[in-house]
């Protein structure tokens, strides 16, 4: 089973996108989507309802906003899956294939992690990823994700808040 793990705060605009290019995955019945909100003053339950025809969808609510690291770990500790897919809620799958591909890759080769091909879009600028290179740099708190094209230009360089996913499992 796969885990979705979507911290969302503000999202209204931009989630019914990504929920929508998961209802297109190939597979679903082995996916499972967290929405973890991240605003007590928030409610998805219209979207979560309206998905939860195509897919097992739930609404995890914290009750304070403390940023996506903290909403992603509370996903962790309310999740149950083999693995765990992390987005964000602007996000979204470009092929009905993508989790299937994924999915099948971590699972038949034992891995630990992988990363697919993506489209990378900012300032008016849309890159399409097909060869990327991702470095993991793991600290006592956090986790630092930094993606490289095919040329070694840093694409993504972000930091995330890691408390306890080595308890995960």
């Amino acid at each position: 089973m796969l885990d979705i793990i979507i911290p969302v705060y503000k999202a209204k605009e931009t989630i019914k996108r990504l929920l929508y290019s998961i209802a297109i995955q190939k597979d679903i019945n082995k996916f499972n989507v967290y929405l973890c909100v991240d605003n007590p003053l928030e409610d998805y339950q219209v979207e979560v309802d309206f998905f939860s025809k195509y897919y097992n969808i739930k609404q995890l609510k914290l009750d304070k906003n403390s940023g996506p690291g903290l909403a992603r770990q509370y996903g962790i500790n309310n999740s149950n899956g083999k693995y765990i897919v992390f987005m964000d809620a602007d996000d979204y799958l470009y092929s009905p294939l993508s989790l299937y591909y994924l999915y099948n890759e971590i699972d038949s080769k034992n891995l630990d992690f992988v990363i697919g091909n993506f489209i990378y879009e900012r300032d008016n600028e849309i890159k399409i990823m097909k060869k990327q290179y991702a470095a993991i740099d793991l600290g006592s708190n956090s986790c630092r994700l930094s993606i490289a094209d095919e040329n070694g230009e840093i694409v993504s360089d972000k930091r995330y808040d890691v408390l306890s996913v080595a308890n995960y499992g």
